[in-house]
């Protein structure tokens, strides 16, 4: 499995991460490529609250931004 970080945007406390997931089965063989969205909300410089997004727009609006 290969997870890398392509984008950060955010507004204040919140903030969207979009993310690169690659991977294969180790048994069945099956290949994975998808792009996770999650939405990050920070207090006194700590993680608070996760989300993950099935799409960029939808991420992007839970924090006050726009594509």
């Amino acid at each position: 499995m290969r997870a890398e970080v392509e984008e950060v945007v955010g507004e204040g406390d919140s903030l969207v991460a979009t993310v690169h997931v690659t991977a294969q089965g180790r048994a069945s063989g099956v290949e994975v490529d998808v792009r996770l969205y999650f939405h990050f909300k920070v207090r006194d410089d700590k993680v608070a609250y996760i989300y993950e997004h099935q799409d960029r727009a939808t991420a992007l609006e839970a924090v006050g931004l726009s594509e």
